[in-house]
């Protein structure tokens, strides 16, 4: 039984140990690189799952903290400055937590650097964000904490890492 349990236990942690296999396994990935020299990189993977989005991410190169993380309805890293969340009926910006009608389904909550673990880890599913549409948006980190309430990008600042989601 403890051998069961130490075999799930470790199962997240290799997703993050071994990217190479783990990317083979998977419906889409973004790539985040970074913006105007933050120094911040890593990358977000896509799954389907059911009628909603999956996003694992890890990203690399960021001071204990937290920062705003958005899927933000750009086509390219470029178009990403004054690109909102995304969104597919006009509600405001919110945090994941929040009740659907009171939250973008780009609105992605913040990731958390800690001081013993540097890397930003983020694995949640996104019910109301079609992986199909999904498909080809960017995903970004930004400077600073997203207030999570804010208008129109929670006050998080400007984006320090890119990526557009694209199937492999």
């Amino acid at each position: 039984m403890f051998r069961l349990f130490a075999l799930l236990v470790s199962m997240p942690a290799a997703l993050y140990a071994q990217p190479t296999d783990a990317l083979a396994r998977l419906d889409a990935v973004a790539r985040l690189d970074a913006v105007d020299g933050s120094g911040v990189t890593g990358q977000v993977i896509a799954q389907r799952m059911g009628e909603g989005t999956r996003l694992l991410a890890r990203v690399d190169g960021l001071a204990p903290g937290e920062y705003g993380f958005h899927v933000v309805d750009a086509v390219a890293c470029a178009a990403v400055p004054g690109a909102p969340t995304f969104d597919t009926r006009d509600r405001p910006h919110g945090g994941p937590l929040a009740p659907a009608e009171a939250r973008r389904p780009g609105d992605l909550g913040n990731l958390r650097i800690r001081h013993r673990d540097p890397v930003g880890r983020y694995d949640r599913i996104v019910p109301d964000l079609p992986f199909d549409r999904a498909l080809g948006l960017a995903v970004v980190v930004r400077a600073g904490l997203d207030d999570l309430h804010t208008q129109p990008l929670g006050n998080a600042g400007p984006a320090v890492a890119c990526g557009l989601i694209e199937v492999e």
